[in-house]
């Protein structure tokens, strides 16, 4: 009798502790794979928009445009939007956009803390939309473009993923 008391009283118990790890497992999974996975999510959005804009206008948005300019009813004679709102990362902050002179386009996210740099949910994430193949060297590139941002904007490139199509 104490034994089949002792392995029901066991059995509650574990049933209980899998229930609270149900419910507190949510704040244990790493939250910056999680920023990153709705990020890259984002940047692919962006950046089939961004080609939807550059293969109906024959050209990205212009800096000055932006990314705004994508949901706008009318570009350059196209009738319509290239997307019907700009998403925002988990912590409703924008995405950023920098067009280097149509050879590379660029997106980023400044994470939870919407400043350069950070570690972990505010570290930066960037995105490279676009590459020519007559612009081969990466790194010196993002960094030219990286230095005509402003300071409070410019992102700190620890990842560049990609979705570049190289022209």
């Amino acid at each position: 009798m104490g034994l089949k008391r002792t392995v029901k009283i066991s059995g509650v118990m574990l049933l209980a502790s899998l229930c609270c790890v149900g419910f507190l497992m949510p704040e244990f999974i790493n939250k910056t794979d999680c920023k990153r996975d709705t990020s890259q999510l984002h940047f692919r959005q962006l950046g089939d928009a961004l080609s939807m804009h550059k293969l109906q206008t024959g050209q990205y948005p212009t800096n000055r445009e932006g990314l705004a300019h994508l949901t706008s009813a009318h570009t350059h004679g196209h009738q319509g939007k290239f997307i019907s709102t700009l998403p925002q990362n988990r912590w409703r902050n924008d995405y950023y956009y920098f067009n280097l002179e149509e050879r590379l386009i660029l997106l980023w996210d400044l994470g939870a803390d919407s400043l350069p740099g950070g570690a972990e949910g505010g570290q930066d994430l960037c995105y490279l939309v676009n590459q020519h193949t007559d612009n081969p060297e990466l790194t010196s590139h993002i960094e030219a473009v990286l230095a005509k941002l402003p300071k409070e904007a410019a992102p700190v490139c620890t990842k560049i993923y990609s979705g570049a199509a190289h022209h």
